[in-house]
């Protein structure tokens, strides 16, 4: 079937297609962030995708609904879940305060579960529910963006810059640091005040010391003082 790499976590079928999700960015040969669908002959890109790995598909309301680490899907943002309506990304809802692993289905309703403590601004435990279209259960009537946000790095794997964006609701101090697979400090980026809203970051892939870090795995942190966001990064020199 042409083979996604590197991996594929989700499977579910829209129409006549069969939509996979995962870590992967190429498709059949094609670029394809991290979410493809295969119409019997080829792999093909959904639209822009997403900015980062897709953990659970589901086909609801007509449309496709996609969960995982994401933060911006087909360019908008979207806090962890978005909905593919055939033609373009778009939210879903105002989201989650983080990742969504599962998506179940059940006639009106949707399921999701994962790591998010809050779903659209509310106290949601691992599990919400969408109920249709008055989104009681994942989003309120007035939807409430999660305090930090931390957009997928790229490129992932890596071996050398990298780039990713982070997204701050109110002025307050935050601090940005990369640490090794054991939690040690390896670069601090950023420790102080900031503006609300959305920023660009760029590291350069050097420790503290100006050095290059070994191949491994490493982690971006961002937090608040009081929440944290962390993206797994792999390094290959």
């Amino acid at each position: 079937m042409g083979g996604d790499s590197p991996a594929v976590l989700a499977l579910t079928v829209r129409g006549d297609e069969l939509i996979a999700g995962g870590w992967f960015t190429l498709a059949g040969g094609a670029a394809a962030n991290y979410v493809a669908a295969w119409d019997g002959s080829g792999w093909a890109p959904l639209g822009d995708g997403l900015d980062f790995w897709v953990h659970c598909l589901a086909a609801y309301d007509g449309g496709l609904i996609a969960g995982g680490q994401f933060t911006f899907a087909g360019g908008n943002p979207a806090a962890y879940i978005a909905k593919w309506d055939g033609a373009n990304w778009l939210p879903f809802g105002s989201g989650m305060d983080s990742w969504v692993e599962t998506l179940l289905p059940v006639g009106e309703d949707l399921y999701a579960g994962g790591l998010f403590t809050r779903a659209g601004g509310v106290a949601a435990l691992h599990l919400a529910r969408w109920l249709g279209l008055d989104e009681t259960g994942i989003a309120d009537e007035s939807p409430a963006r999660p305090r930090l946000l931390l957009g997928g790095v790229r490129p992932n794997p890596a071996g050398g810059e990298v780039r990713w964006s982070w997204y701050l609701a109110e002025d307050r101090p935050v601090r940005l640091s990369i640490h090794d697979a054991q939690g040690r400090l390896v670069r601090l980026l950023l420790d102080g005040p900031m503006t609300a809203g959305w920023h660009s970051e760029v590291w350069d892939g050097l420790d503290g010391a100006l050095r290059r870090p070994p191949s491994g795995v490493y982690f971006v942190r961002l937090a608040d003082g009081s929440e944290s966001r962390v993206r797994r990064l792999v390094l290959t020199r």
